[in-house]
Parts: structure tokens; C-alpha cells; sequence
């Protein structure tokens, strides 16, 4: 008599639940920023940033709180403010790296240099001047 080609494997359900849902962690952290050590979920507003949303597309599922700082570091905007509404939690050590190496919170010499810097160019073209 030949044997079926299914086999029972103790705990097989389990095993592919648990792999289910691992891979649904690994989807979740790669659609999910690392901004001071916050997880935010930019995927709804990525289109409608003035930027482009290739950039956000870009640094999906990783601790992207340089580049954010810079690109926005001159911005009269309130962004620290505005990324509230995409909060999801907070970030995990392991997600963590840019985030845990300085304490963006606490940086008064380089947010007194951001305010002087915009002061400076406030009226100005932020365009390059022609050649």
C-alpha cells in the first residue's frame, strides 16, 4: 500500500503560526520609522510629503533620526510636532541605532545654531544664486 504524499507533523500548526506571525512583525518593522527612538508608521502620508515620497519610501524600517534632523533642521515647521500623529509606539533597542547615540532632546548648542542660522536667512531666497 503506498503512502500518502501528507504526513502529520506534531506541532506543524504551530510552527506555521509562528511563522506567520514573524513574518508579519518583519512586514510591520519595515513599514514603520525610527525617529528618536520612536516608531512612527509614514506610510498613509508618504505621498503627501513636500519632499517626495521617495524619500520616505527609502528609509522604510530604518532609525533614520540623522537624516530626518538634517533635512529638517532649518524647517520654521513644527515637524517634531507633527510626526504625534503617526506614533505607533516606542522604537526597540534592537531598532535603534543613529537614535541611541546621541540624546536629540538634549542638544543646545546645535538647536541654538539651527535658530541662528535660520535668523540669518529669515527673508532671504533659499534658492542658489546665479553664477
Amino acid at each position: 500500500r503506498e503512502r500518502s504524499a501528507t504526513h502529520f507533523v506534531p506541532g506543524a500548526s504551530l510552527m506555521e503560526e509562528h511563522v506567520a506571525k514573524e513574518e508579519s512583525t518583519v512586514q510591520k518593522k519595515q513599514s514603520l520609522w525610527i525617529i528618536r527612538g520612536n516608531a512612527y508608521d509614514l506610510t498613509e502620508w508618504a505621498s503627501q510629503h513636500p519632499g517626495s515620497s521617495e524619500i520616505i519610501e527609502q528609509t522604510a524600517g530604518t532609525d533614520c533620526t540623522s537624516l530626518f534632523e538634517s533635512y529638517h533642521a532649518l524647517s520654521r515647521k513644527p515637524v517634531h510636532q507633527m510626526l504625534n500623529k503617526f506614533f505607533v509606539r516606542p522604537a526597540y533597542t534592537e531598532e535603534q541605532d543613529v537614535s541611541m547615540m546621541w540624546p536629540w532632546e538634549e542638544t543646545p548648542i546645535y538647536d541654538e545654531l539651527k535658530e541662528r542660522v535660520k535668523d540669518y536667512l529669515a527673508g532671504r531666497s533659499s534658492k542658489a544664486p546665479k553664477l
